[in-house]
């Protein structure tokens, strides 16, 4: 792509490195080359969503330079354009310059928005203006699909409750390898994500949270709306894919197959957001009452209208000073109290004997799955003969063309692939899990759980997840 560009401008080139390519939507192809002893960055974008942010960053960028330029410095390209199925961008290379790790940017912006920022009283007509210009950010396309996830709703319900707000120009990717500093001057990269009309708060949550763990910004908005663009950012890096041309320089050949291979790989895949659409039907088997709540009640909390739970056992022994009769009485009026606390439509009990699952596996092998998008089960490594006898029992006639879907209960995932940010409901599910009062009072599984909900936030800088891992 390269030498059919400068063949196109009539110009001598030499690659001096080709950047690897991170396999998202949003990251295009990148080079360092020499022009007539000049070295310039040139930025090739193939796919749909990789022109639509080079294009977008550059627009954002002429847009902010009145405002910023006083403080930052900005790398304009000396040329941009279409050729053939691409379009790309040709910087001067910055020379010298490392990513910026001081505070200096937070107190350059915190002066900006005190220059330009203006209070607001809250309307609908405002509300509305600041969700177009916050979905301006990504492709149309997408629109729709992040519209549908639970944390939209709940950032701007919350931006809809307050009496007045600031709004300012907001840069939005302001992490530290987006401020380089050469030594003279600091040079503010990369506006794909840049907004003019939003609540003061992003950007510098952002840049304290990878800079100035110690800094403190005061909006919890802030931090809803930087897990809420992480999410959105998994739903079009895992929409769109990368288109890669045959003719490649020899090293980005070989670091894309290697990217390839590495998110490809089931081992050291990077777990992705589970993007559920409205029309979606998923059925969770539980092998005891409980075990739904355990391991996926986050997920019924935010879908619980397109998910139907089916337990699989009468959870007879779940207290040996209890008589098996007497136990599964409670244990199923248990079950059908948190199922209507959820607000489950479709729940049943198959009362097979508890810790005999297998031993019931023709009666197991009658259940008609496949009506279901997703059938979600125990991991087949749960230490527990009944959660590992669903997966080993499950057959491909039961359930069509459904992903099957594992969750963690008395043992981790090791291979997980998806994850459902549960934040917004995690008090719902530690009380959820608490209802199970026959359970909780031999074992603390609502902290035991909820600790491992929490560790697994890390990954994705939210503060609690649910993690799930997809087999097809």
């Amino acid at each position: 792509m390269i030498h059919a560009l400068f063949r196109h401008l009539d110009k001598d080139c030499e690659i001096v490195e080709v950047l690897p390519q991170k396999p998202t939507a949003r990251c295009p192809f990148s080079a360092i080359v020499m022009i007539g002893g000049y070295k310039k960055y040139v930025v090739i974008a193939k796919t749909d969503a990789q022109k639509f942010y080079l294009k977008r960053s550059i627009e954002k960028q002429r847009e902010f330079y009145d405002d910023f330029s006083p403080y930052f410095q900005f790398n304009f390209p000396d040329e941009f354009g279409n050729l053939d199925d691409f379009t790309y961008a040709i910087y001067p290379y910055i020379e010298n310059a490392k990513w910026c790790c001081d505070n200096r940017p937070i107190e350059i912006m915190e002066k900006i928005y005190k220059k330009h920022a203006k209070t607001h009283k809250m309307s609908p007509g405002l509300l509305a203006k600041i969700q177009t210009d916050f979905l301006s950010s990504w492709p149309e396309q997408y629109h729709a699909q992040i519209k549908q996830l639970p944390l939209y709703k709940e950032y701007f319900d919350n931006i809809a409750k307050q009496t007045s707000i600031k709004i300012y120009r907001e840069h939005c990717d302001y992490t530290v390898n987006n401020i380089l500093d050469d030594g003279k001057n600091l040079w503010l990269m990369d506006f794909e994500f840049s907004k003019n009309f939003q609540p003061v708060g992003h950007d510098l949550h952002d840049y304290s949270r990878t800079v100035m763990n110690q800094y403190q910004t005061k909006q919890k908005l802030a931090k809803m709306k930087e897990i809420l663009m992480d999410n959105i950012n998994d739903i079009v890096d895992d929409c769109c894919k990368i288109k890669q041309t045959k003719k490649k320089h020899k090293w980005g050949k070989m670091m894309h197959k290697i990217m390839k291979i590495f998110h490809r790989s089931k081992k050291f895949a990077y777990p992705k957001i589970w993007n559920i659409k409205p029309t979606d039907k998923i059925c969770i088997l539980a092998p005891h009452p409980d075990d739904e709540t355990i391991g996926c009640g986050g997920l019924l909390a935010l879908y619980a209208k397109q998910c139907d739970v089916i337990c699989l056992t009468d959870g007879r022994y779940g207290d040996p000073d209890i008589a098996p009769p007497k136990m599964t009485q409670i244990r199923k009026k248990e079950l059908e109290s948190v199922m209507k606390k959820f607000g489950v439509n479709k729940f049943a009990m198959l009362n097979l004997e508890d810790s005999h699952l297998r031993e019931n596996k023709a009666q197991f092998q009658k259940l008609n799955l496949r009506d279901y998008d997703y059938i979600v089960i125990p991991s087949p490594r749960d230490f527990h003969p009944d959660h590992m006898a669903v997966a080993q029992m499950l057959k491909k006639s039961m359930y069509a063309d459904a992903y099957i879907v594992f969750y963690e209960i008395w043992n981790t995932l090791a291979n997980q692939t998806h994850y459902v940010d549960i934040s917004s409901v995690v008090a719902q599910k530690r009380n959820m899990i608490n209802m199970y009062k026959s359970q909780v009072k031999h074992i603390d599984y609502a902290s035991r759980i909820i600790a491992l909900n929490h560790y697994r936030g890390i990954c994705h800088n939210v503060e609690y997840e649910e993690a799930y891992e997809f087999q097809k």
